[in-house]
């Protein structure tokens, strides 16, 4: 109930933040069908290059949205340690994103990457760190990923621009609507390649609302699962991400 009061907020001011935006220049028809709209978003290098990076970092975060209870239960060996993390995690969305803002384009993209990669490799070392320093690397990913966020949500409105002006056509909606549903694959999938290492590694489930008693193996593949997963989908949403811009003017 509260999750839907906010999204219901949220939605009724933006709604009445933008009911007084004026249009400017002559409105462009869209495609007459939604199959041409697919065709083509999926003629638009930039934008499948957009999708397939979006697609493949959301995986990052599915895993780590997935694991973090497994991690702290089995690697840290506190259950109540799942609270600090998040918060961890989130807080620096909050609070770097000006700092993030004054960068430009791929490059400001593999930065904001390779701090989350670096932070998501260091959890290796959790088994040996102190409680803080798993707190400090969490938020080291955290930072990584509100630059990656805020690049790739500004990214799609300029290659929707780019779009715009180059076929004459307005393919907002479905270019958006494209995005959002990579997007959301992407943090599905996530859980589901981290239930995938779990199994392989011996993982034993519990119906009696108490942790099973796991074996090294089974704790090695958690640590390794929530670690490098999402270092691996961040390397490959770089490199997905090349195509951007082969046509059109300069991305942001």
């Amino acid at each position: 109930m509260f999750g839907a009061a906010v999204i219901a907020l949220g939605a009724l001011w933006v709604f009445a933040g933008t009911s007084g935006a004026g249009r400017s220049g002559r409105v462009l028809e869209s495609e007459p069908s939604l199959r041409r709209q697919f065709a083509a978003a999926r003629g638009n290098p930039s934008f499948m290059a957009l999708l397939r990076c979006v697609v493949v970092q959301s995986v990052a975060t599915g895993v780590l949205l997935a694991g973090a209870p497994y991690f702290a239960d089995h690697v840290l060996h506190d259950s109540a340690g799942v609270g600090p993390m998040v918060a961890a995690f989130v807080a620096p969305n909050l609070l770097t994103l000006p700092l993030w803002s004054r960068l430009r384009g791929r490059r400001g993209h593999a930065f904001a990457s390779a701090l989350f990669a670096a932070g998501c490799l260091l959890f290796l070392a959790a088994p040996v760190l102190p409680p803080a320093a798993v707190l400090a690397t969490m938020a080291l990913a955290g930072t990584g990923h509100a630059g990656q966020l805020l690049f790739l949500y500004a990214m799609l409105p300029e290659c929707i621009a780019d779009d715009t002006a180059r076929t004459e056509r307005r393919q907002a909606g479905v270019l958006s609507g494209l995005f959002t549903t990579g997007e959301g694959l992407g943090v599905a999938l996530g859980p589901f390649l981290y239930g995938l290492v779990l199994q392989l590694s011996g993982y034993v489930s519990s119906g009696t609302g108490r942790a099973a008693e796991q074996s090294a193996t089974a704790e090695l593949g958690m640590l390794a699962g929530f670690a490098l997963l999402p270092a691996l989908a961040t390397a490959g949403a770089v490199v997905l991400l090349r195509g951007y811009g082969r046509t059109g003017r300069r991305p942001y």
